[in-house]
């Protein structure tokens, strides 16, 4: 995860139909279930620390959208009404017959 600087993992599991997600496994469930609790990584299997309770649409593995990926879609709407506002502000500061 650090080498390729993501915060989760999906985990699928391969069938005929595809690749069906089963979990979840994230920077926060390692840091949680494993460091904290001083636990043996060696002794664990990613099912035992991974979330379970992944939200899917139909449950085969498409695509993934973080919140990063919101973030960066909404940062990019609001700015483009920010710059609406002003234009808008800007035209209405010259002076009309």
């Amino acid at each position: 995860m650090r080498d390729h600087h993501v915060g989760s993992l999906v985990v699928v599991d391969e069938t005929a139909a595809g690749r069906l997600v089963v979990g979840l496994l994230t920077d926060r469930d390692v840091v949680t279930s494993v460091v904290a609790m001083e636990v043996d990584p060696a002794t664990l299997v990613v099912e035992d620390v991974m979330s379970h309770d992944v939200v899917t649409l139909a449950g085969a593995l498409l695509g993934l959208v973080t919140l990063d990926d919101l973030l960066s879609l909404m940062a990019g709407q609001l700015r483009e009404m920010a710059l609406a506002i002003e234009a808008e502000q800007r035209r209405e500061l010259k002076p009309r017959p």
